[in-house]
């Protein structure tokens, strides 16, 4: 079964760091959010 996670405040410091772990984990789709799309780059 695949999860989808939401993380807001994507391109800051939690953010990013939560986001490279949980890309490590196999059926997990990841939303990222953040308050400036153009910071989303980085992701």
């Amino acid at each position: 079964m695949s999860q989808k996670i939401v993380v807001t405040g994507a391109a800051g410091l939690v953010g990013q760091n939560l986001i490279a772990r949980l890309k490590l984990k196999p059926g997990i789709g990841i939303v990222g959010i953040d308050k400036h799309p153009a910071n989303t780059a980085l992701l």
